[in-house]
């Protein structure tokens, strides 16, 4: 068993936030980021970027899949003169970037059962669907019974199972963070 992602990777983090700002001065945010493990804090976005709003999009398509840490920083600079700004900051649980998808290998049709593996780089795989001649997709098992690793096995049998025919059998296997990837073979059943 395994938690299903909710939906596909977005490459995107939508980050908010809630401040207390008992004396309603406007406050510009700036966020940065770190890889987990390092201390240099890099910029999320170029300093004459203001940002006023509690949330933020953060494109994460090219950035390297691992754990990173964010820091936000909040200041009342734009209603207040220098000597009078006020300033706070918070620092982030680890949070976990993966845009590549699961590759499944090894796929299968052999005496009534689908077998082979599904293997990510970075995150447990999570869920294993099949379809069979492009029915609704069905949830499947791993070989273990358990969502726990990068790297699943499968082999089970398709109910109901397949008559004797040509037949298409397609996999989709997704992980932890919503990447997915779908392969098919071509079978004539039993």
């Amino acid at each position: 068993m395994a938690a299903r992602p909710a939906g596909t990777n977005s490459q995107s983090l939508n980050l908010t936030w809630t401040v207390d700002n008992p004396d309603n001065d406007t406050l510009r945010y700036r966020l940065y980021y770190r890889p987990e493990g390092r201390t240099l804090w890099l910029p999320l976005f170029k300093e004459d970027f203001v940002l006023t709003a509690t949330k933020y999009a953060w494109k994460t398509d090219t950035m390297p899949e691992g754990r990173y840490q964010l820091k936000l920083t909040a200041d009342d600079s734009i209603d207040n003169p220098v000597g009078d700004v006020r300033s706070d900051e918070w620092i982030s649980v680890p949070v976990e970037i993966d845009n590549h998808p699961p590759v499944i290998t090894g796929l299968a049709f052999a005496k009534g059962r689908i077998t082979g593996q599904a293997k990510d780089s970075f995150s447990v795989i999570a869920a294993l669907d099949y379809s069979i001649d492009g029915a609704t997709w069905q949830p499947a098992p791993f070989a273990d019974g358990i969502a726990d690793s990068p790297t699943e096995r499968f082999d089970f049998a398709p109910e109901p199972a397949l008559p004797d025919g040509p037949h298409v059998v397609t996999v989709r296997a997704m992980d932890r963070l919503g990447n997915f990837a779908v392969s098919e073979i071509h079978t004539t059943g039993k």
